[in-house]
């Protein structure tokens, strides 16, 4: 049987709603950074936890419930495939369960994907962290052009597999069974520490799909999908989502998907929710 994680502490911040986008201790305790990967019983007895893919997230209620991009624990799909399964069993001996896990600092939780929205790029996650302080999430499309945006979110852990033959590559290599230590100590001090970039709204634009997105430039990269993009009043209106070049990659467009356009489906699914006015 798999070991659960325990609960880490509660942060010292106090309950509440974000209310500026400066505020460092607040943004710290509410936006997570997303580590998917595996985790499995070893015959020597040990644990082996692995990360293979990060992204962002934020808080939108007190009691768990996160904010994230679908693509951002979509490989939790590929590693619950059969045939991996099998792999991995026939060279190691080992059965594994896909995992992902939230930090908000140095503080670690186990995450359960509660929800996959199956029309817009946004999943909800939950932990077990309750009494936290959580964004407020824009009930209109976007501020006016040219206001001010913050994006939020923990980008430059750009060396994982990119395609699924990549991460059955990487499971099977050979080193697959050396990283024994817990999840935690595979990464750097500076990885739990969230960025903040800030720029002005270009416009917001809906694609041919009937998706909205706000284009801005608060810079955004890989490692960022997911965060929140929060306007002065600490009000979260979209969730960054990728961004674009121009044929020299030297230009860049930040686009992040605007967050009321999904508010039907995620009242459905996510209780507590509070919708502000921009």
């Amino acid at each position: 049987m798999l070991a659960a994680d325990h609960a880490a502490p509660v942060s010292p911040h106090p309950t509440g709603i974000i209310s500026d986008p400066h505020d460092e201790a607040a943004l710290a305790a509410s936006v997570g950074f997303v580590v998917v990967g595996y985790q499995a019983d070893l015959p020597s007895g040990q644990i082996l936890q692995r990360p293979l893919f990060t992204g962002s997230c934020f808080a939108v209620t007190p009691d768990g419930y996160l904010l994230t991009n679908r693509h951002v624990v979509a490989p939790m799909d590929t590693l619950d495939d059969p045939a991996l399964h099998d792999l991995i069993r026939q060279r190691w001996n080992i059965d594994y369960e896909p995992a992902a896990w939230v930090f908000f600092g140095k503080d670690q939780y186990h995450a359960r994907v509660e929800y996959v929205s199956q029309k817009f790029d946004f999943a909800v996650l939950r932990v077990f962290r309750r009494g936290q302080i959580f964004f407020r999430l824009a009930a209109a499309p976007t501020d006016p052009r040219g206001s001010n945006v913050f994006a939020a979110g923990f980008p430059g852990l750009g060396s994982r597999p990119i395609t699924d033959q990549e991460l059955q590559i990487d499971m099977q290599s050979d080193d697959a069974l050396s990283l024994t230590h817990d999840i935690k100590s595979q990464f750097k001090s500076r990885d739990f520490e969230y960025t903040l970039t800030t720029g002005a709204i270009g416009r917001t634009v809906e694609d041919s799909g009937g998706e909205r997105w706000i284009q801005h430039e608060a810079i955004i990269r890989h490692g960022n999908s997911g965060g929140p993009l929060i306007n002065d009043a600490g009000i979260a209106l979209g969730i960054n989502t990728r961004s674009q070049h121009d044929d020299e990659g030297d230009a860049q467009t930040n686009l992040s998907l605007e967050i009321s356009q999904f508010r039907q489906e995620l009242d459905e699914h996510v209780p507590g929710l509070v919708w502000a006015s921009p």
